[in-house]
């Protein structure tokens, strides 16, 4: 099954969230990321199917 991978960015051009999906628009994993006042990752998260 194809998979394509899709990010997501702030209004500061940081990564905040990246996802591994199947072409049927399900999720297989996904990572969010947080960020402090000086732009340094603070938190991130993973969540799988």
């Amino acid at each position: 099954m194809p998979k394509k991978f899709t990010n997501q960015y702030d209004a500061a051009a940081r990564l905040t969230l990246t996802e591994l999906m199947s072409v049927m628009g399900l999720d297989f994993y996904s990572y969010c990321y947080d960020y402090n006042a000086t732009n340094q990752r603070t938190n991130s998260s993973m969540s799988t199917v």
